[in-house]
Protein backbone atom coordinates (compact mmCIF):
# COMPACT_ATOMS: atom_id res chain seq x y z
CA UNK A 1 0.00 0.00 0.00
CA UNK A 2 1.36 3.40 -0.99
CA UNK A 3 1.14 6.20 1.54
CA UNK A 4 0.32 9.60 0.06
CA UNK A 5 1.25 12.68 2.01
CA UNK A 6 -0.16 16.08 1.17
CA UNK A 7 2.58 18.69 1.29
CA UNK A 8 1.55 22.30 1.66
CA UNK A 9 4.02 25.03 0.88
CA UNK A 10 4.00 28.68 1.86
CA UNK A 11 3.17 29.57 -1.74
CA UNK A 12 0.29 27.11 -2.04
CA UNK A 13 -2.61 27.54 0.39
CA UNK A 14 -3.96 24.44 2.05
CA UNK A 15 -7.14 23.65 0.05
CA UNK A 16 -8.78 22.17 3.15
CA UNK A 17 -8.43 25.47 5.01
CA UNK A 18 -9.99 27.42 2.12
CA UNK A 19 -13.23 25.41 2.49
CA UNK A 20 -13.43 25.53 6.27
CA UNK A 21 -16.29 27.64 7.71
CA UNK A 22 -14.85 30.93 8.94
CA UNK A 23 -16.31 33.52 11.29
CA UNK A 24 -16.35 37.25 10.60
CA UNK A 25 -16.48 39.01 13.95
CA UNK A 26 -16.98 42.59 15.06
CA UNK A 27 -15.79 43.93 18.40
CA UNK A 28 -17.64 46.91 19.84
CA UNK A 29 -17.07 49.21 22.79
CA UNK A 30 -19.19 48.99 25.93
CA UNK A 31 -21.78 51.32 24.38
CA UNK A 32 -22.45 48.73 21.66
CA UNK A 33 -22.12 51.29 18.87
CA UNK A 34 -18.41 52.16 18.76
CA UNK A 35 -16.87 49.67 16.34
CA UNK A 36 -13.37 48.81 17.50
CA UNK A 37 -12.23 45.94 15.26
CA UNK A 38 -13.35 43.55 12.51
CA UNK A 39 -11.58 40.22 11.97
CA UNK A 40 -11.95 36.63 10.82
CA UNK A 41 -11.14 33.30 12.42
CA UNK A 42 -12.07 29.63 12.27
CA UNK A 43 -11.99 29.67 16.09
CA UNK A 44 -13.28 33.03 17.39
CA UNK A 45 -12.83 32.16 21.08
CA UNK A 46 -9.16 31.36 20.53
CA UNK A 47 -8.75 34.57 18.52
CA UNK A 48 -10.42 36.63 21.26
CA UNK A 49 -7.95 35.21 23.78
CA UNK A 50 -5.08 36.20 21.46
CA UNK A 51 -6.47 39.74 21.22
CA UNK A 52 -6.93 39.84 25.00
CA UNK A 53 -3.28 38.89 25.50
CA UNK A 54 -1.77 41.17 22.87
CA UNK A 55 -3.95 44.21 22.16
CA UNK A 56 -3.94 47.17 24.52
CA UNK A 57 -7.41 48.14 23.29
CA UNK A 58 -8.96 44.82 24.38
CA UNK A 59 -10.31 46.21 27.71
CA UNK A 60 -12.51 48.57 25.67
CA UNK A 61 -14.40 45.62 24.13
CA UNK A 62 -17.91 45.33 25.54
CA UNK A 63 -19.81 43.48 22.83
CA UNK A 64 -19.03 40.98 20.06
CA UNK A 65 -20.95 39.81 17.02
CA UNK A 66 -20.10 36.75 14.94
CA UNK A 67 -21.36 35.74 11.51
CA UNK A 68 -20.26 32.52 9.83
CA UNK A 69 -19.20 32.20 6.19
CA UNK A 70 -18.74 29.00 4.17
CA UNK A 71 -15.02 29.51 3.51
CA UNK A 72 -11.97 31.55 4.47
CA UNK A 73 -11.89 33.18 1.03
CA UNK A 74 -15.49 34.29 1.39
CA UNK A 75 -14.86 35.60 4.92
CA UNK A 76 -11.73 37.47 3.78
CA UNK A 77 -13.69 39.24 1.04
CA UNK A 78 -16.49 40.15 3.46
CA UNK A 79 -13.95 41.37 6.02
CA UNK A 80 -12.29 43.72 3.51
CA UNK A 81 -15.67 45.09 2.41
CA UNK A 82 -16.84 45.58 6.01
CA UNK A 83 -13.63 47.33 7.11
CA UNK A 84 -13.78 49.73 4.14
CA UNK A 85 -17.45 50.51 4.78
CA UNK A 86 -17.44 50.65 8.59
CA UNK A 87 -13.92 52.01 9.39
CA UNK A 88 -13.30 50.33 12.79
CA UNK A 89 -10.99 52.23 15.14
CA UNK A 90 -8.20 49.62 15.28
CA UNK A 91 -8.11 48.00 11.83
CA UNK A 92 -5.29 49.24 9.58
CA UNK A 93 -5.59 47.04 6.48
CA UNK A 94 -8.47 47.98 4.15
CA UNK A 95 -9.17 51.07 6.32
CA UNK A 96 -8.51 54.26 4.33
CA UNK A 97 -9.09 56.46 7.39
CA UNK A 98 -6.35 54.67 9.33
CA UNK A 99 -3.93 54.73 6.39
CA UNK A 100 -4.24 58.44 5.71
CA UNK A 101 -1.07 60.28 6.58
CA UNK A 102 -1.77 63.05 9.07
CA UNK A 103 0.78 65.74 9.77
CA UNK A 104 0.93 65.79 13.57
CA UNK A 105 1.92 69.45 13.55
CA UNK A 106 -1.24 70.63 11.77
CA UNK A 107 -4.60 70.22 13.52
CA UNK A 108 -7.87 70.06 11.56
CA UNK A 109 -9.18 73.54 10.79
CA UNK A 110 -12.38 73.00 12.78
CA UNK A 111 -10.70 71.57 15.89
CA UNK A 112 -11.28 73.78 18.97
CA UNK A 113 -8.16 75.74 19.96
CA UNK A 114 -8.33 74.64 23.60
CA UNK A 115 -8.36 70.98 22.53
CA UNK A 116 -5.36 71.56 20.26
CA UNK A 117 -3.51 73.27 23.11
CA UNK A 118 -4.38 70.47 25.56
CA UNK A 119 -3.23 67.76 23.16
CA UNK A 120 0.03 69.56 22.46
CA UNK A 121 0.64 70.09 26.17
CA UNK A 122 0.00 66.40 26.91
CA UNK A 123 2.16 65.32 23.96
CA UNK A 124 5.04 67.55 25.08
CA UNK A 125 5.30 65.63 28.35
CA UNK A 126 6.11 62.42 26.44
CA UNK A 127 9.05 61.22 24.35
CA UNK A 128 8.84 62.72 20.85
CA UNK A 129 7.64 59.58 19.03
CA UNK A 130 4.91 58.93 21.57
CA UNK A 131 3.84 62.57 21.61
CA UNK A 132 3.63 62.59 17.81
CA UNK A 133 1.40 59.49 17.89
CA UNK A 134 -0.86 61.12 20.46
CA UNK A 135 -1.21 64.23 18.30
CA UNK A 136 -1.81 62.12 15.18
CA UNK A 137 -4.54 60.14 16.98
CA UNK A 138 -6.08 63.35 18.28
CA UNK A 139 -6.01 65.14 14.95
CA UNK A 140 -7.36 62.16 12.96
CA UNK A 141 -10.50 61.80 14.99
CA UNK A 142 -10.69 64.54 17.53
CA UNK A 143 -13.88 63.62 19.30
CA UNK A 144 -12.75 63.05 22.87
CA UNK A 145 -14.09 59.52 23.07
CA UNK A 146 -12.47 58.52 19.76
CA UNK A 147 -9.17 59.95 20.95
CA UNK A 148 -9.43 58.04 24.22
CA UNK A 149 -10.26 54.84 22.33
CA UNK A 150 -7.23 55.34 20.03
CA UNK A 151 -4.73 56.13 22.80
CA UNK A 152 -3.94 52.61 24.07
CA UNK A 153 -2.83 51.30 20.68
CA UNK A 154 -0.98 54.52 19.73
CA UNK A 155 0.91 54.64 23.03
CA UNK A 156 1.69 50.91 22.96
CA UNK A 157 3.01 50.97 19.37
CA UNK A 158 5.02 54.14 19.94
CA UNK A 159 6.59 52.89 23.14
CA UNK A 160 7.56 49.61 21.47
CA UNK A 161 9.35 51.61 18.77
CA UNK A 162 10.78 54.52 20.76
CA UNK A 163 11.65 52.74 24.00
CA UNK A 164 12.18 49.05 23.17
CA UNK A 165 14.62 48.56 26.05
CA UNK A 166 12.17 49.98 28.61
CA UNK A 167 8.86 48.88 27.06
CA UNK A 168 6.47 46.71 29.03
CA UNK A 169 2.71 46.38 28.45
CA UNK A 170 2.20 47.55 32.04
CA UNK A 171 4.21 50.75 31.47
CA UNK A 172 2.28 51.49 28.27
CA UNK A 173 -1.00 50.91 30.11
CA UNK A 174 0.07 53.28 32.93
CA UNK A 175 0.97 56.01 30.41
CA UNK A 176 -2.38 55.51 28.73
CA UNK A 177 -4.35 55.56 32.00
CA UNK A 178 -2.70 58.81 33.06
CA UNK A 179 -3.37 60.44 29.70
CA UNK A 180 -6.98 59.28 29.62
CA UNK A 181 -7.56 60.61 33.15
CA UNK A 182 -6.02 63.96 32.18
CA UNK A 183 -8.07 64.23 28.99
CA UNK A 184 -11.29 63.25 30.75
CA UNK A 185 -10.69 65.76 33.54
CA UNK A 186 -9.70 68.56 31.18
CA UNK A 187 -12.39 68.01 28.57
CA UNK A 188 -15.21 66.46 30.58
CA UNK A 189 -17.71 68.96 29.22
CA UNK A 190 -16.37 69.09 25.66
CA UNK A 191 -18.25 67.06 23.10
CA UNK A 192 -17.10 67.38 19.54
CA UNK A 193 -18.59 65.20 16.84
CA UNK A 194 -17.12 65.04 13.35
CA UNK A 195 -19.10 64.05 10.31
Amino acid sequence: MTKVQLLVSATMPDPRAQCEPTALYRLYGADGTTLLYIGISTDPDRRFKQHRDSKPWWPLVGQKTIEWHPSRDHALAEEATAIKAEAPAYNIDHNPAAQQAVDPRVPPADMPADLVAGLRQAANTLPADIGESVLRAGFEGFARDRLIAALPDAVDQSMRTALPHRYTPELAARFTQNMVAELRARYSELTVVTA
